[in-house]
């Protein structure tokens, strides 16, 4: 399921038609409940206008037959009386239906060969009495005038012939009329079972699927453990159920995976340097790791020589990989500071080590200094890591830059080695590319200049304050953005006390060859 916040809701989904989106359900049922229902009332309303049809036809023409059949008592009685009294009976019977009942109401007598047509509606015609004739010899007794259909009852006696016919329309309208009524009946069932199920899918399952993707969207946004309410449908409680227990088990998950980090955060605070006292320096650190966990860590340690290695290592990548292999070579170091003495060979047996443990693509760089107060010297050695900053005690400031490649990119690497002149008071400040690439809210680094800038602007204040202000002009320039990258600093205030020449301790000319 998408659940990023420029997705379309449930609700949007449900009321707006959007194309490539599925149908919804309660399309989907009144499609299901409609067309059969649409279908069966078009050929139910057509089977039965022609059953209704044929049925008012055959009672409007047996009525005919029935009226054919009650005049001619009187038309047989009237057949010796003059011409005019015929003709009189019929055109006042005829006159007295009215166009709205009867349209189209004619009556024709023939008598052996004479022929008497009404004359009361201006309806007699040779083309009408053609059509009566024809149709009360047609088998359905009907016939066509013009646009007119005719129906015809009609009666026999002897030479005597009556004739009744009567346009059609008014049964057809009859029936459109009461198909009509049926018509708007079935709509009217079709309107309210549409409503009804409008209501049924709203509160069974519309409202009850939006209160689950809610559900599932707070899930998706981290409220893991988040829990829906139960439904009144078997299927949707089921789907609300499992999708409880899922939140569930994500929350326990979580709360586990908690756990570990802040035991994982615990044991590489654990690996940092802690109530140390080196002789001829003082260390002040800043460690801020991007997530619970980071790929930055420093040390110091102390040589077999007596002189003090200080490391600080920025390995690729953050969180949980990148704390592992920070881990790895934090343990490389300890070993490599047992039987090196020189930052440059330390640096060649910690790359040795970790090309031959690591991952490919995973790499580290890493900056070392040698401190021995005792020969009053300090050596420096860099594997690509950012370039340190060395504060003379009257406020000059020095770039170190890197001394050889990244550790991890070549097994037999070599690096070159610095000798930093002293005095014994200078300020020494190492940090990871997390401080200098420190970004604002519109992507602009700190940039390393920056760093420099500070450290010579604090040069009269204690360590401690140097490093409260570098951390404090990180967190302006980042604002409210979140920290992309572990951020590390480490401050050394070198602090030699004057031992004499004669306690200098030479280096090997050399790295070891030995121990694997």
């Amino acid at each position: 399921m998408d659940v990023s916040p420029n997705a379309p809701t449930y609700a949007e989904r449900r009321t707006v038609s959007v194309k490539g989106l599925p149908p919804t359900i309660r399309s989907r049922l009144l499609a299901a409940v409609g067309w059969p229902l649409a279908v069966f009332t078009i050929v139910w309303l057509g089977i039965d206008f022609s059953k209704e049809l044929a049925s008012r036809v055959e009672n409007k023409r047996v009525a005919l037959d029935e009226e054919a059949k009650a005049l001619l008592p009187a038309i047989i009685r009237l057949q010796n009386d003059p011409v005019d009294s015929l003709q009189a009976y019929i055109n006042d019977v005829c006159a007295r239906m009215r166009d709205a009942e009867s349209p189209n109401h004619h009556i024709v007598v023939a008598v052996d060969e004479a022929v008497y047509q009404s004359t009361a509606h201006q309806r007699n015609s040779s083309e009408m009495l053609a059509a009566v004739l024809r149709a009360g010899d047609a088998p359905d007794r009907q016939s066509r005038i013009g646009g007119t259909l005719l129906l015809v009852g009609k009666q026999q006696r002897q030479n005597l012939r009556v004739y009744v016919a009567e346009s059609l329309a008014s049964v057809r309208g009859a029936v459109l009329r009461a198909e009509a009524y049926r018509f708007a009946g079935f709509t009217a069932f079709a309107l309210v079972a549409a409503g009804v199920i409008y209501v049924v899918e709203v509160f069974t399952i519309s409202q009850p699927l939006e209160k689950l993707v809610t559900a599932v969207r707070e899930i998706g946004r981290g409220r893991l453990g988040k829990q829906s309410a139960g439904f009144h449908t078997k299927e949707l409680n089921c789907l609300a159920e499992e999708i409880n227990a899922m939140s569930a088990a994500l929350a326990a998950a979580e709360r586990r995976r908690q756990a570990e980090l802040t035991q994982a955060r615990e044991i590489q605070r654990n690996l940092l340097p802690r109530e140390v006292k080196p002789a001829g320096f003082r260390p002040f650190a800043l460690f801020q790791p991007a997530e619970d966990v980071g790929g930055d860590f420093y040390d110091i340690v102390r040589s077999t020589d007596g002189s003090w290695i200080v490391a600080l290592v920025d390995v690729s990548g953050h969180g949980v990989p990148a704390a592992m292999n920070a881990a790895m070579i934090k343990a490389q170091l300890a070993y490599a500071v047992e039987v090196e003495s020189s930052p440059a060979c330390i640096l060649q047996e910690l790359n040795r080590r970790f090309a031959a443990l690591s991952l490919d693509g995973d790499f580290a760089s890493a900056a070392i200094l040698r401190i021995d107060q005792t020969a009053r010297s300090v050596r420096y050695a860099s594997a690509g890591h950012e370039p340190a900053w060395l504060l003379s005690e009257d406020g000059r400031l020095s770039e170190l830059s890197s001394t050889g490649l990244l550790l991890g990119v070549a097994e037999d690497a070599h690096w070159d080695e610095t000798i930093i002149s002293t005095s014994g008071r200078e300020q020494l400040l190492l940090t990871s590319d997390g401080v200098s690439e420190t970004a604002d809210g519109s992507g602009e680094l700190l940039g390393r200049s920056a760093v420099g800038e500070l450290l010579q602007h604090c040069r009269h204040f204690e360590p401690e304050e140097t490093i409260k202000q570098l951390r404090e002009r990180l967190d302006r320039h980042r604002g409210p953005r979140k920290q992309a990258d572990d951020t590390t600093a480490l401050l050394l205030a070198l602090r030699f006390v004057d031992a004499g020449l004669s306690h200098r301790r030479p280096l090997k000319n050399s790295c070891s060859t030995g121990g694997q």
